[in-house]
């Protein structure tokens, strides 16, 4: 190669290593920008799960401490009279891991009782529990990180006086460290684990240091623990040495097998402020680096193509040699949009030495696009794979991991043989309101095993769905369903679990509707297993005298009802008002009715039916177009009732924010969301939330407490309202359990910055409790009757006739 060409190239070759420096330089500025960013809403994640946790906790100690009983037990020395009041309390905290200590102490630091274990001895505990003898000896609570003989964790100690001011005692009240990471992680979405010197553990008595190590990893003079990631050792001997010398809050960057991650470091303090658990937060940022040098490989690319361009230009004029950097210049375009066909079919030719520089020259660019193509196809590949495990989650329960409903409903697609069992389980709600959702959560993962075994024990070959709360479903592509049909009925019968962890053993009974042959379908098992529980049957065999039955005759004519009903208009808005603790009115609820004559029927009568046809989502929309255009000219608060599947739904969801972008005051408007709904697919109804929060609206979780209540996915939603369930106000002045309940709730909405409305407040003695536990508004029959009619908040006059 002449001189002057060897210069040239050299100082090309200096300006392509001066680019990437220079795009190196701006990507890390970028990165450490971007980590420095994540790192502030870091700390919010870990402040708010700390402090709403402490709160929690602070709340449930204040309470309880200035209990009259309890101060009585201590006056009387007596604490069977605290194991009374409050044993029950303890267990409903457990099941729903908000607790998992409550202990009562003497002003002389010996054990009094403890909700926790009962059984435990009255002993010393001064030199075990020192957060305890400062919290007596200042008279001041406290609300920090300990680790003592039973676990480590989060405790709130409060001191307990007499009605004269004297100290009696402390009670403290803890829950472990391990909820900690999970609600990050629900929060964030981000890994989060703790990593602490093992002498961490020291105080932790033999019996519950080998609990705690049954979940942790020790390595070295260290101990990991309450981790939602799983690492192997080696990458957890890497994440210690960081943080060995307990470097100063922040994050470093560490490279472990599964990437490059930024790691956050935050200290929990004890009682005296010292360090006492330290909490890392997990960030992998090694896509971020991928995209850099796949677009540095391309910049280089383009700039190598352009420097032969130059070459070319300035040394090589010859039609021959621009024929083929125009090929080169097109092979660039190519790889830019991803079209690495013409890789396959780019020629080098060598006749002459001018070509063939040029073409050692186009042998490099040839070799940087198949790296190129390389790096596509593997990222391709990985995309494509988290694509395929996604759309499989959307076919597979959660909670069983078994097929779910919408598998069901794809695989019986095209298929006209075969048989389909429906099961349920009998009295489930029952398990649910005497034991608790955890227990009921084990008795579907029982059943979904028991079902699996049963399949696998009898060689069935078939597929075991979670179709429902309480229903599963088996499909055989069998043509007999009499042998499969005894098999199961033999098998479910006198069915005993036993959970000996809580001591419990559930008994079980279970229904079968079946369909095959000529009637196989969803439909048909469907009916069948309602025969049966209607007729209480242990089964039943769908045949086409079920179809003529009274319910179907009944579905018939509600289904035409529904229709007529949306196509002349005969759904109609009703207004609930809702009011204030001084009686005024604050708001109204629009309830949706179906006329038919002179009769209005509420949505216990049409709805559950609406839901399984085509016509649920256009009630939908009934309720939220009549909604806005009455309430379009008036400066009025209301409230629109949304499922679950509305906000999912695709349609409704658009055509709520087209309604809200032309609404003059959308600050007005309240979308109340049904808690009573298991909800599957949480992102979505986050996603909902933040889009109409930008308008102004506010949110109310409706039917707070009936069965599938959250305290943390509140603290995801921070809704505006909280309403609490009907079964539980109604009751609120006659059943001291519902009392407890409502207090509770009331508590936590306060500690959140959530305002309450009861409902159903059907007498006087209802609504003066709730005024007394500090419910904010109120709603029911006995203040004020759904009507077609608007009373003025203010006047209260009619200012909305009839429409």
């Amino acid at each position: 190669m002449e001189s002057r060409h060897k210069r040239f190239f050299i100082i090309n070759l200096i300006l392509l290593i001066s680019l990437a420096l220079v795009e190196y330089i701006i990507f890390e500025a970028n990165l450490n920008e971007h980590i420095d960013e994540y790192h502030k809403r870091y700390e919010h994640y870990f402040n708010t799960v700390v402090n709403n946790e402490e709160m929690i906790l602070d709340s449930i100690a204040t309470s309880v401490s200035k209990n009259d009983n309890v101060i009585e037990a201590y006056l009387l020395n007596n604490p069977n009279l605290i194991k009374e009041h409050y044993k029950h309390l303890m267990d409903s905290f457990k099941i729903r891991n908000m607790v998992t200590e409550i202990h009562f102490f003497t002003n002389k630091i010996e054990s009094f009782i403890n909700l926790s274990n009962i059984f435990a001895s009255r002993e010393d505990l001064s030199k075990i529990r020192i957060d305890v003898a400062n919290v007596l000896q200042t008279k001041i609570s406290s609300s920090h990180f300990i680790v003592c003989r039973s676990f480590g964790g989060l405790r709130s100690v409060q001191p307990i006086f007499d009605t004269n001011g004297s100290i009696l005692g402390a009670i403290s009240v803890g829950l472990k460290s391990d909820t900690i990471p999970k609600l990050i992680k629900n929060l964030s979405g981000y890994d989060a684990l703790f990593l602490n010197d093992i002498n961490i553990t020291n105080n932790l008595s033999s019996k519950y240091f080998q609990d705690f190590i049954s979940d942790a990893t020790i390595f070295s003079d260290q101990i990991a623990s309450y981790s939602t990631v799983q690492l192997n050792i080696n990458e957890l001997k890497k994440l210690g040495e960081i943080v060995k010398n307990e470097p100063p809050r922040g994050w470093q960057t560490v490279k472990l097998d599964n990437g490059l991650f930024a790691v956050h470091t935050h200290y929990l303090v004890d009682f005296e402020n010292k360090p006492s658990y330290r909490l890392l937060l997990l960030e992998n940022i090694s896509n971020k680096y991928f995209d850099f040098f796949y677009d540095l490989l391309y910049k280089i690319l383009l700039v190598f193509t352009f420097i032969l361009l130059t070459h070319y230009v300035l040394f090589k004029r010859t039609m021959l040699n621009l024929a083929k950097l125009n090929k080169l210049s097109k092979l660039a375009e190519d790889l830019k949009n991803k079209n690495f066909k013409t890789l396959q079919n780019f020629q080098l030719s060598k006749n002459s030495e001018t070509q063939d520089e040029i073409d050692k020259l186009s042998e490099n660019i040839l070799q940087m696009g198949l790296t190129l193509k390389k790096l596509y196809e593997n990222m391709f590949e990985a995309i494509e794979q988290k694509t395929r495990e996604v759309k499989d989650s959307i076919y597979v329960d959660n909670l069983t991991e078994l097929l779910n409903r919408r598998a069901l409903e794809r695989d019986m697609k095209n298929i006209d043989y075969g048989i389909l069992i429906f099961i349920d389980i009998d009295g489930f709600s029952t398990i649910n309101d005497v034991y608790g959702i955890g227990i009921g959560n084990f008795a579907l993962i029982s059943t979904a095993n028991l079902l699996l075994n049963i399949n696998e024990k009898h060689k069935l070959h078939a597929q075991i769905y979670r179709i429902g709360s309480d229903e599963f479903a088996i499909f055989s592509q069998r043509t007999n369903y009499h042998p499969i049909l005894a098999i199961f009925s033999e098998e479910l019968s006198n069915i005993i679990f036993e959970k000996s962890d809580d001591d419990i053993e559930l008994f079980l009974d279970f229904t079968i509707g079946v369909s095959s042959g000529s009637t196989l379908s969803i439909e048909s098992s469907d009916i069948a297993l309602h025969h049966a529980k209607q007729t209480k049957s242990r089964y039943s065999i769908f045949d086409k005298a079920l179809i003529s039955s009274e319910e179907h005759k009944h579905n018939i004519t509600l289904s035409k009802k529904i229709k007529d009903g949306l196509k002349f208009g005969h759904f109609i808005l009703f207004y609930q008002p809702i009011f204030s603790s001084d009686r005024k009115i604050v708001k109204y609820e629009g309830l949706i009715r179906l006329k038919d004559g002179e009769k209005y029927f509420t949505p216990y009568f049409f709805l559950q039916y609406a839901k399984k046809t085509k016509y649920y989502f256009d009630i939908t929309k009934v309720v939220i177009e009549e909604s806005f255009k009455n309430f379009r000219d008036l400066d009025v608060s209301f409230s629109i009732n949304l499922s679950a599947d509305d906000i999912l739904n695709h349609d409704i969801s658009q055509y709520i924010e087209e309604n809200l972008s032309n609404f003059p005051k959308p600050s007005n408007i309240t979308f109340e969301i049904l808690e009573s709904e298991q909800i599957e697919q949480f992102e979505p109804i986050l996603e909902f939330i933040r889009k109409v929060r930008k308008y102004g609206v506010k949110i109310a979780i409706d039917d707070f407490g009936s069965g599938y209540s959250n305290f943390s996915y509140l603290l995801q939603i921070r809704p505006d309202y909280l309403k609490i369930d009907g079964s539980i106000i109604k009751k609120i002045a006659t059943d001291e359990n519902a009392l407890l309940v409502a207090k509770t709730i009331v508590q936590f909405a306060k500690l959140s910055n959530f305002k309450v409305i009861a409902e159903f407040v059907d007498s006087e003695e209802v609504f003066k409790q709730g005024r007394e536990i500090g419910v904010d508004m109120f709603q029911g029959y006995y203040l004020g009757m759904p009507l077609q009619n608007l009373v003025d908040s203010s006047e209260n006059h009619l200012i909305l006739k009839n429409r």
